[in-house]
């Protein structure tokens, strides 16, 4: 008890006595010495035991009041008069009177009082015998019962911070909970306050004591329960209890990972920052810093830009209502932290720059003495060393190093330490890239390899420390050639690997790297083997907060190590397992919008509950350690993360074990994939530095055909290439060359193909094929509809053989067919068709302008003259249209042809657009336009339910730009897919006006029209109606590929 509580629970007693007078007349007085007692004498009985009580009185109110003066002097000389008085009180009356338990108690406050001003261990010992006789002597009933058992819980709490005595910590929980099931009418309201506080306490020693995180739990229940009922008036005394929540809440996510804690944390520093902002604002600050730690640590888990946002938000309030420099350390490296994380996120400098600007304000002000100091210089190295990254000022870099040498040395905290020793390496290695130098490569390879041996596979910068091992040695191996070298980094990466305890995503990067290691060593064997395990792990990656930015980021990774596994499996003889490898680790991103629309969408319909199970076990898996604080994982903390592994392995037995469910987020077997097939053929070519092949896809089974004449390095020449001329002059010279492109492809890749088809098909000259192209490493980006000899008269092309229609993965195709199947393109299904045209556009953010489109209107008019003729479909034009007014029209459109400019984004795909119009901020004419872009992001992320068809007249919506995701598929083309149509024309490159004009009403021509040509029964689709369209064109001008070459068909 406080000072205050005891005067409270001195109050109490005397009240208690006040209340209670008793006589006793057969009572006899007890003589002085120990075993001996006086004789009767009934004469002078009464007048003994009057005598006696009113010295009982006497002495037992001098007591009280020495101990009351001693509350207001502190003079500890009457304290112990106090406690010799009422050591006296026991021997002035019979052994059985009901006033000993009342004597015994105040005693025992006494002696508790005294401890606490001696620190004195007899005194404590005396305190807690003393209160267990007087709990021997009183019911459950009596007055002084929950008071005492109250006390004695305290000084059991006292023992067990005094000398471990963890027995005594037991005895003291198991009392102040039984009082917990008296009925609350037992209690004042002070009693309460005071039971509340002495329960928060005991359960927080247990806790650290014995990590047992059940008694934590159940303590914080009635914890809560007494805060909502506003049991304490007082609001310092409410806010002190609020932090005990806060911490009970906090430890309890820290150790079970599980994210409904850290909401509960969340909430309850609100509720604690808002009693600070109106009773206690010194407490503002630090509670705002505590809440922009919790919304950190939700961001670790989620990867959410909106809780990083909140972190920095609170973290800058917080900054802002502290006004010591020693309260602000902490605070301006959490925010700098923060800001650089956000800037990792954005590429947006104003972080950067606000990192490094509050950082070193408080930096130049901290003294080299202060504790914190070297922990606020690496925070200050990181953010230094984020803007060497972006300004390549070598003075930020020599600065970091200077700091980190002198620094993290000296960070007492081995977890920041670790952090602290990444960070140095990190700038090491920057400095080799800028000036090698074999002494300072070889003493960051020292600190890493130590780094490496001090900390165990439960540390949890331990994959850190391995990934950073791998990379230095490889460095070495690549400066002096040694095979030892490259078998370290080999080893090191593959420890990083197998550590269960690193996030998946993690673990995804050190295996990509021992993959190409195992490789580069010869060992294919492993590499093999490797290569599956990390395929197999993609799926329990969590991709569902990860912005697009960011998966695109995580998949770039797996482009290289795919197409690679595909070739190794197919030289071991495995082409089966190398196609389930391509389906499974190919158009991810993609494919997790087509899961959503069908698997996931199927499971929320039927078995909401263990979706909800399966996304927040992926979560816990994903991110369950990166909160983590301790330099090792705890007993519970490991226990959790593998029981979470187990549960989530018979979480995906149980959903797979649901009818229609049993491939749920896999990719297809041999056999669905064989029966996606139809009655054509899927034919995949893989391009790997290692080796190139084609594995054709049948229902009559799969053929693996190696193209030993397909180079990658003469893949990787014409695919870098670009079709794009400024000026009509450079036509000829760009449509010469392009002929030589597909006259190489036809050579060492489709006569090859087409051959194998006819043979396997037993075909004949009239039918064509129907063809779906996926193409895998270099091989993404090939015009293999277009290849062939450009000559008029030829028929060594695809089109003389083929139908050709191409797919991101058998997944996408799957999809496509069954949403054709749901609603087939036919004359009688056509109900709503959208046409949307932007004949001129609007400045961009850079302030240039795309030239005007002459021929869209034209294409408009003869689009809607073929269609009205053939059919009855109704129509709606859409001119000069926003983002928003379009996705309004296609929710009702079963066909959307645009008419528009579309761009294509090298650095980030995701962001290839078509450029509409809408009026700028604060503009509601029409004369003040800006671009409105239809990125790819926002359409993939949509669903339309009576979408069949779109059609994109503009430049490039099927091309890829970033050769580290081509295995991601990631166009405006895809995007639609995703979105809900099952066929949609793109093109690979520019395309004129005039040539779209006569593409598109061929197209609409042949679709609308019964009679096709000599095509298979199962091609009367959009992909023969383009065929036939393009042949056209290109029959006119063969050696012209620019006009023809460039329109493709995606879908079923």
């Amino acid at each position: 008890m406080n000072f205050n509580d005891r005067i409270e629970f001195a109050k109490r007693i005397r009240n208690t006595f006040s209340r209670f007078h008793i006589r006793h007349p057969s009572s006899r007085l007890s003589q002085g010495t120990k075993g001996t007692s006086s004789k009767p004498d009934s004469s002078s009985d009464d007048s003994s035991s009057d005598d006696a009580r009113q010295l009982h009185q006497k002495i037992q109110l001098l007591s009280i009041t020495l101990q009351a003066k001693f509350q207001k002097t502190k003079e500890v000389s009457l304290l112990r008069s106090a406690i010799d008085l009422q050591r006296r009180l026991p021997s002035l009356l019979p052994k059985d009177d009901k006033t000993h338990v009342f004597d015994l108690c105040n005693l025992a406050s006494q002696l508790g009082q005294l401890f606490e001003a001696t620190n004195d261990e007899n005194t404590l010992n005396e305190a807690i015998r003393v209160a267990r006789q007087c709990l021997s002597l009183a019911s459950c009933e009596h007055p002084v019962y929950v008071q005492m058992q109250h006390w004695l819980s305290q000084l059991l709490g006292a023992l067990y911070e005094k000398v471990g005595d963890t027995c005594a910590l037991d005895e003291a929980l198991t009392r102040i909970t039984q009082l917990s099931s008296l009925e609350v009418k037992r209690f004042t309201i002070q009693e309460l306050q005071q039971f509340y506080c002495t329960l928060a306490r005991l359960v927080s020693m247990h806790y650290k004591c014995t990590g047992d995180l059940k008694t934590l739990s159940s303590a914080t229940q009635p914890l809560r329960r007494a805060m909502e009922i506003s049991l304490f008036e007082d609001p310092k005394l409410r806010l002190t209890l609020q932090g005990q929540l806060i911490e009970h809440s906090a430890t309890i996510y820290v150790r079970t990972g599980k994210l409904e804690h850290l909401d509960v944390c969340i909430k309850d520093t609100q509720l604690g920052l808002k009693i600070a902002s109106v009773h206690a604002p010194e407490m503002k600050g630090y509670m705002m810093y505590s809440q922009g730690k919790n919304f950190s640590k939700k961001y670790l888990r989620t990867m959410a830009i909106i809780d990083l946002n909140q972190a920095i938000k609170f973290t800058q309030e917080g900054l802002r209502e502290m006004k010591e420099v020693s309260e602000k350390v902490l605070c301006v490296t959490s925010l700098s932290d923060l800001l650089v994380f956000r800037y990792q996120r954005t590429k947006q400098s104003c972080d950067l720059r606000e990192a490094l600007e509050s950082s070193q304000t408080v930096f130049q002000n901290l003294s080299r003495h202060e504790p914190n100091y070297p922990l606020h210089a690496a925070s200050v190295a990181n953010t230094l060393l984020n803007r060497y990254k972006v300004t390549k000022d070598e003075a930020d870099l020599e600065t970091v190093d200077q700091l980190l040498r002198h620094t993290f040395g000296r960070i007492r905290n081995p977890s920041f330490r670790a952090s602290a020793i990444l960070i140095f390496i990190s700038c090491q290695e920057e400095k080799q890239r800028l000036r090698p130098s074999m002494k300072d490569l070889e003493e960051a390879i020292h600190i890493a390899k130590h780094a490496v041996e001090i900390t165990t596979d439960a540390h949890l910068n331990k994959g850190a420390h391995l990934t950073a091992y791998g990379r230095l040695l490889c460095r070495r191996y690549l400066m002096r050639k040694e095979k030892e070298d490259l078998l370290a980094a080999t080893t090191s990466y593959v420890q990083a690997w197998n550590l269960k305890l690193m996030p998946p995503i993690n673990r995804l990067k050190a295996g990509v790297q021992a993959f190409q290691l195992l490789i580069a060593a010869s060992r294919l064997y492993h590499a093999i083997v490797l290569g599956i395990d990390i395929i197999s792990l993609i799926p329990i990656i969590s991709l569902q907060s990860y912005t697009w930015n960011d998966q695109e980021q995580v998949f770039s990774l797996l482009a290289d190590t795919s197409s690679t596994l595909c070739s190794l499996l197919i030289y071991a003889g495995r082409p089966e397992e190398a196609i389930e490898s391509l389906e499974h680790s190919r158009a991810v991103i993609i494919g997790q919008h087509l899961d959503n629309n069908s698997d996931i969408s199927r499971l929320r319909r039927t078995n909401p509950a263990i979706l909800k199970q399966y996304q927040d076990l992926v979560n816990e898996i994903n991110y369950s350690n990166a909160h983590y604080c301790d330099l090792v994982a705890d007993h519970g903390f490991m226990e959790r993360f593998e029981a979470a592994t187990s549960e989530l392995e018979k979480c995906l037995q149980q959903i797979r074990n649901i009818p229609g469910l049993e491939r749920f987020l896999l990719g297809q077997s041999i056999a669905h994939i064989q029966e996606s097939a139809g009655e054509g053929t899927i034919v995949i070519v893989n391009i790997s530095s290692y080796r190139s092949d084609a594995l054709l896809i049948s229902r009559a089974g799969v053929q693996s055909l190696h193209l030993n004449k397909l180079l990658w390095a003469d893949a990787k020449t014409w695919v870098n290439k670009s079709w794009y001329s400024k000026k009509p002059s450079q036509q000829k010279d760009k449509n010469d060359e392009l002929c030589l492109y597909l006259a190489w492809l036809w050579s060492v890749c489709v006569k090859d193909v087409i051959e194998a088809i006819v043979v396997k098909q037993g075909s004949n000259a009239v039918t064509l094929e129907k063809v779906w192209w996926i193409g895998s490493g270099l091989g993404t980006s090939m015009p293999f509809h277009a290849a062939g000899v450009c000559k008029e008269g030829s028929t060594d092309n695809a089109y003389a053989h083929l139908i050709s229609s191409y797919t991101p993965s058998i997944k996408a195709l799957v999809h496509a067919r069954r949403k054709k199947g749901e609603n087939d393109i036919k004359k009688s299904d056509f109900k709503e068709m959208l046409i949307v045209t932007m004949p001129t556009t609007p400045k961009g953010l850079n302030g240039r302008r795309l030239p005007d489109l002459s021929g869209v209107l034209g294409e408009r008019d003869a689009i809607t003259k073929e269609v009205k003729k053939l059919s009855t479909v109704r129509i709606t034009d859409l001119p000069y249209p926003s983002v928003n007014s379009v996705l309004h029209s296609l929710k009702k459109c079963s066909i959307a042809h645009f008419a528009c400019h579309g761009i294509s984004n090298p650095s980030d795909p995701s962001s290839s657009a078509l450029i509409l119009q809408c009026a700028a901020a604060g503009m509601a004419n029409t004369d003040n336009v800006i671009q409105d872009k239809l990125t790819v992001k926002h359409i993939a992320q949509l669903q339309f339910e009576h979408a069949q068809l779109a059609y994109l007249s503009a430049c490039s919506t099927a091309h890829i730009t970033d050769i580290q995701l081509s295995n991601e598929v990631i166009h405006l083309v895809s995007g639609f897919q995703a979105a809900g149509f099952c066929h949609v024309i793109g093109t690979l490159w520019p395309i004129g006006d005039m040539d779209s004009i006569d593409i598109a009403t061929g197209f609409y021509s042949h679709l609308l029209d019964s009679n096709q040509g000599p095509v298979s029964s199962n091609t009367m689709d959009a992909a023969s109606a383009l065929h036939h369209a393009v042949a056209a064109v290109r029959a006119v001008d063969p050696e012209a590929p620019l006009r023809w070459a460039p329109f493709v068909h995606f879908g079923a």
